[in-house]
């Protein structure tokens, strides 16, 4: 709510505030001449100080956004936005959702926090632009995200802008007019794995895990498969720590990837 007082008075005059404000009228007594209360000065007075208030428009936001960008960069997502202003801003919350479809998303979660980290700290109250970033190192190939970037003000009120969406391209291992293979991820592991590709066509594919004396120690897919695109989760939480093989056989092409389970 804002409040707009209009005041004109001096004298010994009683200030009173109009009915259904509760508790504002305690916080004003008797004026006598030259007093002044809150920065409020009666002068000279010859008639009754009178209060005009207005409770009218909208909460001022504690910030005004000039610009939210997410990029894929390097491994990574680099999220940047600039505050043109700022009210009372104690600091700002990052949240991340996994994009499985237009409509279809998981639920956000906090990734980043004012209260984890210094640098999302808020610059209180500001007139000039601020400049903010953070990194977030835990995405992988292949997926869809998207981000929301929370203002918390002084009172605890939180402020949610539109959201952002970065999409994490694959790191292609193999790629023809029949098929693409994605790099497993993520790598090193613990204890699962995905394997991405894309069949253009129905194919035959056959993809197995083997350790390093040639042992085959998980069977991933074998047969015939449609045309669409795949991510196989591979489940090695029985498996030893070390490094393991993973064989692709689709159509006459045959890659192999090395992955390194660490636990």
């Amino acid at each position: 709510m804002r409040i707009k007082l209009e005041v004109a008075a001096s004298g010994t005059s009683t200030v009173s505030w109009p009915e259904g404000v509760v508790g504002v009228n305690d916080l004003f007594k008797e004026f006598s001449d030259e007093s002044s209360y809150e920065g409020l000065v009666t002068a000279n007075a010859t008639e009754t100080t009178a209060i005009v208030y207005s409770n009218s428009g909208d909460p001022a936001l504690p910030i005004t956004l000039a610009d939210l960008t997410a990029r894929y960069e390097n491994g990574h997502v680099e999220i940047n936005w600039t505050t043109e202003s700022e009210t009372q801003n104690l600091g700002f919350v990052i949240k991340r959702a996994v994009q499985y479809g237009e409509d279809d998303l998981s639920d956000y979660e906090v990734i980043a926090s004012y209260l984890t980290h210094d640098a999302l700290f808020g610059a209180g109250n500001s007139t000039g632009a601020n400049h903010y970033a953070y990194t977030d190192r835990d995405v992988k190939p292949g997926v869809t995200y998207r981000y929301i970037l929370e203002d918390v003000d002084y009172n605890g009120t939180v402020t949610a802008q539109e959201p952002v969406t970065v999409i994490v391209p694959e790191n292609t291992v193999f790629a023809n007019s029949d098929f693409s293979l994605g790099s497993g991820y993520p790598n090193p592991f613990n204890p699962s794995f995905t394997v991405p590709f894309e069949l253009n066509r129905a194919m035959d594919v056959n993809i197995a895990m083997y350790d390093i004396t040639g042992k085959m120690v998980r069977s991933i897919a074998s047969g015939s498969m449609d045309a669409g695109n795949y991510r196989l989760h591979v489940d090695a939480s029985d498996l030893n720590s070390g490094i393991y093989f993973v064989r692709t056989v689709i159509g006459k092409q045959v890659l192999t990837q090395k992955m390194l389970l660490v636990k």
